[in-house]
């Protein structure tokens, strides 16, 4: 059954769908009022220093790992039954409401990470893996937090048996695949101690994604006034249609896969981090040493194509077949984004070196004497201009 919010009623442009407290939101902040006593009004006596007990030597923690601490705080309060202690009535639905299971690429095989060679985000994941990177930022970052946690007394010694690696892992992966990141002018407004997010909010991550703006019906806002966050539809909805927004406003598939381990079925293309696509351009246009510059771009692009293991058919032929996993599917998805923002590298510097094709049309007969090209066809001659 498919998860997702759909209207039950007909909705008119610039209704208020929903709205949600900041009060009710699990974000960095969060950690703060769970050192206070769990008072969502005191956030002034402390910025974070104090929950972090002395690992960090009164550095403060990263807003990721705030809200990630955070959420372990909650699930290991709501297993063992004290859900109701800082949260009150209502938390336990929200809790209920998240997936019991989060499909990351953490959780793709050795196997199915290969599929990805070639892209940024296999060299990404590989290094990862191979450094142990998560299991390393769990001992040195996250277990001497909590430790100290305990030995402020904020939790208590069973809770801290409950706080494992395992709900680390559980809690990072909800974080990173429903939290909200909400960095604007207007967020810095809303007080002294706001944040730019990550942020849990109910209701708002149960709405799907969609990269298409003629698909999309609303936008996540915040008030600086209150510091609530609130959705008005941004187009008139029909009854039974279902409300999407964007998870994030502009982005590549590796980046929608690597955190929210799917990706746009018909995404725009978008160029991998390493060819920025305006500055390829810019160079090819602009370099006083163009044709030499252009010429590098067009190697580089050539390159980087052939350390992909399957060709832009290739992928096209597999994304068309239906009984491709999805894991494959994102897979070749990523790959073929990249080829074809390779392509339009290949073509800046082709155009900037004044590629030109030249094609002259032989008309019937048996054509001229010595061409072997007969009278079907035509001399097609290729040259860069490089001056």
């Amino acid at each position: 059954m498919k998860r997702g919010v759909f209207a039950v009623a007909d909705v008119k442009k610039g209704e208020r769908l929903l709205t949600i407290p900041e009060a009710a939101v699990v974000g960095p902040n969060y950690l703060t009022r769970y050192a206070n006593g769990g008072n969502a009004t005191d956030e002034n006596s402390t910025d974070g220093r104090a929950a972090d007990g002395e690992h960090t030597g009164g550095d403060i923690m990263s807003d990721w790992l705030k809200t990630t601490i955070s959420m372990m705080l909650i699930m290991a309060e709501q297993k063992n039954g004290k859900g109701e202690r800082r949260w009150g009535i209502g938390m336990e639905t929200y809790f209920e409401s998240l997936p019991l299971d989060y499909s990351t690429i953490m959780d793709w095989s050795d196997a199915e990470i290969s599929e990805l060679e070639g892209t940024d985000l296999h060299a990404a994941v590989k290094e990862d893996r191979a450094n142990g990177n998560f299991e390393k930022g769990w001992r040195t970052n996250v277990s001497p937090v909590i430790d100290g946690l305990l030995k402020r007394g904020i939790i208590n010694p069973a809770e801290r048996e409950l706080l494992t690696f395992e709900l680390f892992t559980k809690a990072s992966k909800a974080v990173v695949t429903r939290g909200f990141n909400y960095g604007d002018a207007t967020t810095a407004a809303v007080s002294p101690n706001s944040t730019c997010g990550p942020f849990m909010i109910p209701l708002v991550d149960m709405l799907n994604h969609s990269s298409s703006p003629s698909h999309r019906s609303t936008t996540l806002k915040r008030d600086p006034a209150s510091g609530c966050f609130y959705m008005d539809a941004s187009r008139d909805v029909k009854s039974g249609a279902e409300l999407l927004h964007a998870y994030i406003s502009a982005g590549s598939n590796d980046e929608m896969l690597r955190t929210y381990g799917f990706v746009d079925d018909a995404p725009e293309i978008c160029t991998p981090k390493r060819v920025g696509k305006g500055a390829i351009v810019g160079a090819c246009e602009r370099a006083y040493l163009g044709c030499l510059v252009s010429l590098a771009l067009l190697k580089l692009s050539e390159d980087l194509s052939l350390a992909y293991p399957t060709t832009m058919k290739d992928d096209e032929e597999l994304l068309s077949s239906p009984d491709l996993t999805q894991r494959l599917r994102c897979a070749a998805t990523v790959r073929l984004e990249e080829k074809r923002a390779l392509l339009i590298l290949k073509k800046a510097a082709l155009k900037a070196l004044h590629y030109e094709e030249d094609e002259e049309e032989e008309k019937g007969g048996e054509g001229k004497e010595g061409d072997n090209h007969g009278g079907e066809g035509g001399n097609k001659t290729k040259r860069i201009k490089l001056f």
